[in-house]
Formats: C-alpha cells, sequence, structure tokens
C-alpha cells in the first residue's frame, strides 16, 4: 500500500521546509516538525522513523490518502530554469485583434475567478491546454505576439499584484492559440511571498528573470 497527496494538493521544499498548497482551501501553510519529519519519510526524503502518530493524523485530516501500489508522494514537477523573456524581444506592436483579446481574457479571468473556485478555474485552464495539445490552431500567432498584447494592456488593465489572475488570462490565450506552455506558481519564505507566471521552455512571456529568480514552484499547469 502506498500514499498520495490529495487531489488539489502540491508541495515543494523551499528555505529547508516543505511548503504546501491546497487549492480547494485556497491557501499556503507548513506542517509541524513533527509532522513534517512524519511526510518526509512517507515521500521518501528521509528515514522513516518513530512517526507513526503523525503519519496517521496527515492520513486523518485528508492530506494524505491511500493507494493500492506502492507510490509516494510526489513534489511539484520542475520545470526549466528561465533563461530569457519574451518582454525584451518586444520591437513591434501586437496586432490590434490580439491586444483586444487580451483585454477579454483579462475581464473572463477576474470574472471567473470572482464566482468560481481557484482550483475549479485552473481545472479548467489543464482541460483547454489538453484539447489545444490534440487539436491544431488556425491562428498564427507566437509566444512573443502574446508577451507583446498582454504587455500592452497592463497600461489599461491594473497589473500590480494581480500576477495570478493575469497568468491565468496569458495561459489561457496561449493554449487557444496552440502554443505550449506552463503556468508557474512560486513561493518564497522568510518573509513568505507567491508569485505567478508563464513560461515556454526556458523563456518567460509575462515576467523577467529578475522577477521570478527567488521563487521555487510549488505548482505548475
Amino acid at each position: 500500500m502506498g500514499l498520495m497527496l490529495r487531489p488539489g494538493v502540491s508541495y515543494c521544499e523551499v528555505a529547508g521546509r516543505l511548503m504546501f498548497l491546497d487549492l480547494e482551501a485556497d491557501r499556503y501553510f507548513c506542517l509541524s516538525q513533527r509532522a513534517e519529519a512524519a511526510f518526509r519519510a512517507s515521500a521518501g526524503l528521509a528515514a522513516a522513523g518513530e512517526q507513526d502518530e503523525a503519519l496517521l493524523s496527515l492520513r486523518q485530516c485528508g492530506l494524505l490518502i491511500s493507494t493500492s501500489d506502492d507510490s509516494r508522494p510526489a513534489a511539484c514537477r520542475s520545470v526549466a530554469v528561465p533563461a530569457k523573456s519574451h518582454l525584451d524581444g518586444i520591437e513591434t506592436g501586437a496586432p490590434v485583434r490580439l491586444k483586444m483579446a487580451a483585454l477579454r481574457d483579462l475581464a473572463a479571468t477576474r470574472l471567473a475567478l470572482r464566482w468560481l473556485s481557484l482550483n475549479a478555474v485552473l481545472c479548467r485552464l489543464a482541460q483547454q491546454k489538453s484539447r489545444a495539445a490534440t487539436g491544431l490552431s488556425t491562428e498564427h500567432v507566437t509566444a512573443p505576439d502574446v508577451a507583446a498584447a498582454f504587455d500592452w494592456s497592463s497600461a489599461i488593465v491594473r497589473s500590480h499584484d494581480r500576477c495570478l489572475p493575469r497568468s491565468i488570462a496569458v495561459a489561457h490565450r496561449l493554449a487557444r492559440c496552440g502554443i505550449s506552455a506552463d503556468l508557474v506558481v512560486g513561493v518564497s519564505l522568510n518573509p513568505f511571498a507567491a508569485h505567478s507566471w508563464v513560461q515556454c521552455g526556458s523563456a518567460l512571456v509575462n515576467d523577467r528573470p529578475d522577477g521570478v529568480r527567488h521563487f521555487t514552484p510549488i505548482l505548475v499547469i
């Protein structure tokens, strides 16, 4: 029998601690030292010890669920270290239709986050990415085009402290255009901070390397 994280929960190690993101509860959290030691053992990150009671509590609270195989809780998948940004390659403005699409995407994302849970919104994004990966897009748009359109939109729609809805909107637009990209949510500790961005391989779409280098990915979609 194995263990896995409850769906909607992801984790990473940052500054020597394990940090978790629960999408259904829309919160970040760390475990007590004893509970973290038990979790590390269950994930194969440390040798097993006398933590049966702590491990049982993690199962009782629903953080860990049993599986029929020998699986273990897996950390957030890794992404390429950002090496460049498409924002730095903007030389000409984006097509007007793409600028208008960016404004619509931002408005639709803000509305969705107002009426739906974050988990539901991100599930819709994952589904759209899956459909886009199996279909052919008729739009002849590049990632730099999308970067330029959303960069232009920041002068109209407030972008400060709006990294998550903006990144979701960017990821939706890229998926509609058939462009493979990852929405990344990252965290840092001491002090705690969270940030999100979109990247295509090692190229950032709506941020720059200096803006994300201090964050450790805790969720990748």
